[in-house]
């Protein structure tokens, strides 16, 4: 059977906006969700795209330096 989630990931998420929302007065919560939400966004494309875009200039730096 594929495992369609990873256990630790959803309780990671979880204490994360128990932690968050938790602080939080109720009326706020809206607001807040909506910043955390676009947060964990950028942190995905900022760090998902970003590293693999550096890894893969520095790939090519040591790969063509090693060809000479």
């Amino acid at each position: 059977m594929k495992k369609v989630v990873y256990l630790p990931s959803w309780l990671g998420g979880w204490a994360i906006a128990l932690g968050i929302l938790g602080q939080t007065p109720t009326n706020n919560w809206l607001h807040m969700g909506v910043a955390v939400a676009v947060s964990m966004i950028v942190g995905v494309v900022y760090v998902g795209v970003g590293v693999l875009k550096f890894q893969t200039f520095m790939s090519k730096i040591f790969i063509s330096n090693g060809n000479n």
